[in-house]
């Protein structure tokens, strides 16, 4: 069975140059129209945030930064690539795992990879966890 040939939409690549530049960006949802990934938000969020502005019925793409200090105090940010695929989203899993194989191909320099099936995986404490190993 051949995987969906996936595509970056034209704003994808500028969107994620501004997560990585920008102070006001820190995060850029993606979703999924037909076979082409399309930004539906580039924002500042927190953690919470985060989890309260994502769809609790819909599966999306994210790149989103998270800020945090080392244990010895040194300030450190990191860029994760998270995969948010509720319990009630199953339909929408076979057609975002190729997505989110692309990406993890295109954003190199992103290192983390997640996938979050719940809102307590998108927690602080544990994006900073996966950011600091």
């Amino acid at each position: 069975m051949n995987s969906p040939v996936i595509q970056l939409a034209d704003s994808c690549p500028e969107a994620f140059r501004r997560v990585k530049e920008h102070r006001d960006v820190n995060t850029v949802v993606l979703r999924l129209t037909g076979s082409t990934l399309d930004v539906e938000a580039e924002a500042n969020w927190t953690p919470e945030e985060l989890i309260a502005n994502l769809p609790p019925d819909q599966a999306r793409l994210l790149v989103h930064e998270v800020p945090y200090a080392t244990q010895a105090g040194a300030r450190r940010h990191a860029h994760l690539l998270i995969w948010w695929m509720p319990p009630t989203a199953v339909e929408d899993e076979a057609a975002y795992a190729p997505a989110y194989d692309i990406l993890k191909t295109q954003c190199t320099d992103v290192p983390v990879h997640l996938i979050a099936r719940i809102s307590t995986q998108l927690a602080y404490p544990r994006l900073v966890a996966l950011a600091d190993n």
